[in-house]
């Protein structure tokens, strides 16, 4: 892991922006065809809205810290989503969101 979360988390505030459409994304399956809409970008967490929910969730930035820790194993297919869920309850969006930010030029 070559980049600092910091660098990482100014990326995603750079890339992200009220209304984007997110295509869910896992290391195992790829993009699974579903998707989320960002409803909130700040420096605590982003904001976002879709699948069953009923109201929208803010997934911190500590979520992501987390998450992004282990990116790198998980990516290599050396650590499990399970393994991932255990760091985080939001890793439908973490993970759809550094995959955005990480591995396409967003």
């Amino acid at each position: 892991m070559g980049t600092s979360f910091e660098a990482v988390w100014g990326k995603i505030q750079r890339a992200l922006r009220p209304d984007l459409i997110v295509k869910n994304w896992g290391h195992a399956r790829g993009y699974t065809g579903k998707t989320f809409k960002v409803e909130h970008v700040d420096n605590l967490g982003i904001m976002v809205f879709g699948g069953d929910m009923t109201v929208p969730r803010t997934v911190g930035r500590g979520d992501f810290k987390k998450v992004y820790a282990a990116w790198d194993d998980y990516t290599a297919g050396e650590r499990s989503r399970a393994e991932l869920t255990n760091l985080s309850q939001n890793t439908t969006y973490v993970l759809s969101i550094l995959h955005l930010v990480l591995d396409t030029d967003a």
